[in-house]
């Protein structure tokens, strides 16, 4: 897992939670609506930061060489967690809300499914892979159920990004389940900052997405008869 770097901090004035804006996040004035449940900060238009997950997978030597492709699919959620906002829990058990002044570049289940496509081809570990909706012909489908994508302010301190979702490996096209695991990860945030909780995302994200690529890879080739890498 590489290490979080440093970045450059913006401080808008109008925001009454700090936001430090890294250089690959994109500002854009939007207006902050109110919604039934949520907790958002202020109600004027502010300026809102944009964030793209920044995540490096890396490869692990034990990961086999597959000659099968993959279809990933847009992972499902319940309707907190599929838009574009990001996810924060006041204490455990407590309500969902939503971290004001801050969004993700797209929703929730659009950035995972593309990160998780992104990181199969980055391994360079397997033939093909590509979005269920890309019309890739493929041997093996992955689907994913995600339980949890937010930050938990549990003891009054810096908040802990919390990933957990149920991944399935299917044939395809028999749609038969082959293997199945829950995947879990959290990482504690450097601060109460914006910026820094997406930092804890970014350490979340990689450790869950490179132990569901390991294992997906090691249970597709069991199920292909494969004994070894090649």
């Amino acid at each position: 897992m590489s290490p979080v770097r440093p970045t450059r901090a913006v401080r808008p004035a109008s925001l009454r939670i700090p936001l430090f804006v890294p250089a690959r996040v994109v500002i854009a004035a939007l207006l902050v609506p109110l919604l039934s449940g949520c907790n958002l900060i202020g109600t004027k238009p502010t300026t809102v930061v944009t964030y793209s997950p920044s995540v490096q997978i890396v490869t692990e030597a034990a990961w086999p060489n597959v000659d099968w492709q993959l279809s990933v699919g847009k992972p499902a959620a319940e309707s907190m967690l599929s838009s574009a906002r990001i996810a924060v829990r006041p204490g455990d058990g407590a309500e969902l809300q939503v971290l004001g002044g801050a969004r993700w570049s797209d929703t929730m289940p659009e950035l995972l499914q593309a990160l998780i496509v992104r990181a199969f081809e980055d391994s360079g570990r397997i033939v093909g892979v590509g979005r269920q909706a890309s019309g890739l012909r493929a041997d093996y489908t992955l689907t994913l159920d995600v339980r949890a994508f937010e930050a938990v302010y549990a003891d009054g301190g810096a908040p802990t990004a919390l990933i957990e979702f149920n991944a399935k490996l299917m044939g395809f096209p028999s749609n038969r389940v082959l293997a199945t695991r829950t995947f879990e990860a959290r990482a504690r945030a450097a601060g109460r900052d914006a910026a820094d909780v997406v930092a804890a995302f970014d350490s979340a994200l990689e450790e869950s997405i490179g132990a569901l690529v390991g294992w997906t890879l090691e249970q597709g080739r069991g199920a292909a008869g494969q004994s070894s890498p090649h």
